[in-house]
């Protein structure tokens, strides 16, 4: 439901489909241990109808991500 955006931006007519979103991630841990964590992943995003219409674009995002994590 978009009516809860319809509200907080004060505009009708929302298309109640905004998009889809997909995402991978991948986790290396070299010790075998969870002293080191190497995460990378990817995500992205193809907009329908209702993104369309706030934001009047049609271009798919797409996000790559990094960590590492620590721990001693």
């Amino acid at each position: 439901h978009t009516d809860p955006i319809e509200l907080l931006l004060q505009q009708d007519n929302i298309p109640h489909s905004i998009g889809t979103d997909a995402s991978l991630g991948l986790q290396y841990r070299p010790l075998l241990n969870n002293n080191v964590i190497f995460t990378v992943g990817l995500g992205g995003f193809w907009p329908s109808d209702g993104f369309e219409t706030i934001f009047e674009s049609d271009k798919p995002l797409v996000s790559l991500f990094t960590t590492l994590t620590l721990t001693f």
